[in-house]
């Protein structure tokens, strides 16, 4: 089900947070989120208006990656992508094929998003992924398109906090919320996940609302009961994913 905040901007809403019919609906008795609402953001920074600047001049264009990417980001429900290209005559790291394109793409429909490659793609490049897509050329020739999608690495987080009396009783979920906000802002297709520093898991709730906090001591991994409270390396194909239910706070 799709629900709407009414007012803009990142409205976090963890696993469970919606509890309330606004407006009645026969046979309604209970509502709830069963997991994580997609959180919303507010206008651009100047950062993103430089980038979204540099892709629109780069979208009339043609046969190349900055082309492809353009191309791609213009599509209204893709929320991030990456167009990599394997220039060697040898498979690289990746399982890339020699001379070919591989474009990653969250989110966004398939069909879309073939389109929107095979309409920038230089002509005798091999086109790389794990998704194919069929699609009818302006000859009628039918071609197949081949993309991926970020392969989620769920990632699991351990805080302890040493708090005082100004620490909320709801500072748990508040710290959870403040979190899965600021990696779904910060960490995308690619990016590792930064435990300490800026911007870093730290840094969501230093920065966040959350008041009473004195200390923090951080575990991370990509398995329940983490230990270690190193970065997390992502490969340029995968995407970090935070998750309120992954998400352990221990208040001392």
């Amino acid at each position: 089900m799709n629900v709407t905040a009414e007012t803009p901007g990142a409205i976090p809403a963890p696993a469970g947070a919606i509890t309330v019919i606004e407006t009645p609906v026969a046979g309604w008795d209970s509502v709830t989120n069963e997991a994580d609402a997609t959180i919303g953001k507010n206008i651009e920074t100047d950062a993103e208006l430089r980038i979204r600047r540099k892709l629109t001049l780069a979208t009339p264009g043609a046969a190349s990656t900055d082309a492809i990417l353009a191309a791609i980001l213009n599509i209204d429900a893709v929320k991030a992508a990456k167009v990599f290209h394997n220039t060697t005559m040898f498979v690289d790291p990746f399982g890339r094929p020699p001379k070919s394109i591989e474009a990653v793409v969250l989110d966004g429909d398939d069909n879309d998003i073939a389109l929107a490659i095979w309409k920038k793609a230089p002509a005798g490049i091999e086109l790389f992924g794990s998704t194919t897509v069929q699609i009818i050329d302006s000859q009628g020739i039918l071609r197949d398109i081949k993309f991926s999608r970020p392969a989620p690495v769920n990632i699991f987080v351990e805080i302890d906090v040493t708090t005082n009396f100004d620490f909320p009783v709801d500072g748990d979920d508040l710290i959870k919320a403040a979190m899965v906000d600021y990696a779904l802002k910060h960490f995308s297709i690619g990016d590792d996940i930064i435990v300490h520093g800026a911007p870093s898991l730290e840094a969501a709730v230093i920065c966040g609302d959350v008041i009473g906090i004195l200390d923090l001591v951080f575990r991370v991994g990509t398995a329940p009961g983490p230990v270690s409270d190193d970065n997390i390396v992502i490969n340029p194909d995968e995407i970090g994913v935070i998750d309120s239910a992954n998400i352990t706070v221990n208040i001392l």
